[in-house]
């Protein structure tokens, strides 16, 4: 079932909480997504210390604070939470935009659907997919979250993820590997075409 860490009793003091309500009025209101990264500015930075002048660097909070209010708003079925991730796709690149974040949306996916493995894989599978986190982040969650580094959290869903996850790497190797190939074949077509004009003027 679907765990919203946002809905304890201590809820109105977590860093974060008058954000997570402004941006789930947001989206059911169907702001656009230039209006809801404005809100999620007013999110504090826990990595920033308050006279750090020097930019905001990574900020887990955002992540947090709008994966798991868009993730409760689509948690009837698969088909919406797909649908949500689809939506709000370039909010989710925006915030997965260097390798610290690409691990933290898996985070995140993890403890809101922790008790839902079949839901973690296809949200994961979709992220993939539409390249919001790549092979390599899911790879790294695997073996950095410690929940699944005990053999018994090991289930079949992390193993499914993860021979997904390299079955799509093997396939995108392969791709490179053919596209390599064709630009080397094409290089000596051209290359004896102009060995072949010099014979022929000569």
């Amino acid at each position: 079932s679907f765990t919203n860490t946002k809905m304890r009793p201590t809820v109105s003091a977590l860093p974060g909480y008058a954000v997570a309500i402004t941006v789930g009025n947001a989206i059911k209101n169907r702001a656009s997504n230039e209006e809801i990264l404005t809100v999620l500015k007013d999110v504090p930075n826990p990595n920033q210390e308050d006279d750090d002048d020097e930019g905001e660097g990574f900020n887990p909070l955002k992540i947090e604070v709008f994966l798991q209010t868009l993730l409760h708003l689509a948690a009837k079925s698969f088909s919406h939470s797909f649908s949500a991730l689809a939506k709000f796709h370039e909010i989710l690149k925006v915030l997965t935009d260097c390798d610290e974040g690409k691990l933290h949306i898996l985070r995140v996916v993890y403890e809101v659907w922790r008790n839902h493995p079949q839901m973690i894989s296809v949200l994961v599978d979709k992220l993939i997919r539409t390249q919001i986190v790549d092979c390599a982040a899911v790879a790294n969650w695997w073996v950095l979250n410690p929940l699944c580094v005990c053999a018994r959290t090991r289930t079949f869903y992390v193993w499914e993820i993860l021979h997904s996850t390299i079955r799509k790497m093997n396939k995108h190797v392969q791709k490179i590997q053919k596209e390599l190939e064709e630009a080397k074949d094409k290089l000596e077509r051209q290359q004896h075409k102009k060995v072949g004009s010099r014979i022929c003027v000569c």
